[in-house]
């Protein structure tokens, strides 16, 4: 882990979840704990997990396309998306650029 990207969305399903900040703050932890340099940072607002248009979404893959990082680390995978059918894209994605994809509370890596 040397470059990292971190992703946070807060969850309009439940609005008493980690806020954005309480889940960068957790994955800023963890890339101190584990070595690495935050490089980017993305977020999105409240809004649907399954909606892929999400500017910080579109963002973070548009980073892992231009090989900004090479670790992408969330609190945990719903924060990515919680379509199925997207998170295996997203993985493939990664995997094509040789981008490890970490979700902390999933143990995904």
């Amino acid at each position: 882990m040397e470059k990292v990207g971190i992703y946070g969305r807060m969850a309009c399903v439940d609005p008493n979840g980690p806020s954005i900040n309480d889940q960068i703050e957790k994955c800023r932890k963890h890339v101190e704990k584990n070595g690495g340099n935050i490089v980017s940072t993305f977020s999105d607002a409240p809004g649907s997990g399954i909606n892929k248009s999400r500017p910080g979404y579109q963002a973070l893959l548009q980073g892992i396309t231009e090989r900004k990082f090479d670790c992408v680390i969330a609190e945990d995978w719903t924060r990515f998306t919680r379509d199925m059918v997207d998170m295996e894209q997203l993985d493939k994605l990664c995997q094509q650029y040789d981008v490890q994809l970490i979700a902390l509370a999933d143990s995904l890596r």
